[in-house]
């Protein structure tokens, strides 16, 4: 940083230059939230309004979940550059309203029939994280806003569905590998990041004393984002691909062990029936 700021002009200091690089740094992360929000919230939109079942299912496996891990990646970024604790209260709820937005579009996109619960909950867990988002830490006044109108629309959301008729088609066969394809990549996301987590970055950290991501519990983190969304592919291989319990539980236990969720992609079933129910649960 120094190096490049000795080049940037005679009346440059190290305190000038060093605030002009965090800034750059913000920009850059902000920048990145936003396109990944944006793929985020196309995603959610293509599983709740597209008719076609395989566009639906693209919509959630693709732009819907490739957005949300953009946008936590881009998100802890922000907090590290400005000394944000994720323990915060307003990230913990960022993080649940959000990993919730892709269980509901996951139930939407996946089942025959859309359900008034689950459109109505998708709108309000995502209009709740936004909240959450850009109002982090306020007055009273402005929580109730950011979390009371959320529940508003979310209601309102549910009663237009019921209002209106079913306008999805559903196509059985496209669900099966849609899901299993996107469970697999899941668990070699997740299993990799594993490997990289300790087998890697421990080791170094600890035992030659390099630090790769500088202290900054990057490897972590991203890690932390893969085992959430790991556990709606469980969810999803059990209530959409027929999992069995014994199965589902075998599938969380290998993502806490290091290539446990390679292993694991051999015992998922390669052929199925759909399960989900025309009234089931969400």
């Amino acid at each position: 940083m120094s190096g490049r700021c000795q080049n940037d002009g005679p009346g440059d200091t190290p305190d000038s230059c060093y605030k002009r690089a965090v800034i750059e740094q913000w920009q850059a992360w902000r920048l990145l939230k936003f396109l990944g929000i944006a793929v985020w919230t196309t995603g959610l939109a293509g599983a709740l309004l597209s008719r076609s079942q395989p566009r639906r299912l693209w919509a959630v496996h693709g732009p819907a979940t490739i957005g949300l891990g953009f946008t936590w990646v881009a998100g802890y970024g922000m907090a590290k550059l400005h000394g944000v604790s994720m323990a915060q209260p307003f990230v913990g709820v960022t993080i649940l309203a959000s990993l919730l937005t892709i269980h509901e579009a996951c139930a939407i996109a996946e089942r025959p029939r859309v359900l008034p619960w689950n459109v109505g909950a998708l709108v309000a867990t995502f209009a709740s994280s936004i909240g959450a988002m850009v109002v982090r830490n306020p007055g009273t006044a402005h929580q109730i806003a950011a979390y009371g109108l959320p529940l508003l629309l979310g209601v309102v959301a549910f009663i237009v569905q019921t209002r209106k008729s079913a306008a999805h088609d559903y196509e059985p066969a496209a669900v099966f590998p849609s899901t299993r394809s996107w469970v697999v990549w899941l668990a070699r996301l997740e299993g990799t990041s594993l490997i990289a987590l300790l087998l890697i970055y421990m080791p170094l950290k600890y035992g030659a004393g390099i630090v790769l991501d500088g202290g900054q519990g990057w490897f972590g983190w991203v890690h932390g984002i893969l085992a959430l969304l790991w556990l709606q592919a469980l969810w999803s291989g059990w209530r959409r691909l027929g999992w069995s319990w014994r199965l589902t539980g075998i599938g969380f236990v290998a993502s806490l062990l290091p290539f446990g969720t390679f292993v694991f992609e051999r015992f998922m079933p390669t052929a199925g029936t759909d399960t989900a129910d025309s009234a089931g649960n969400p």
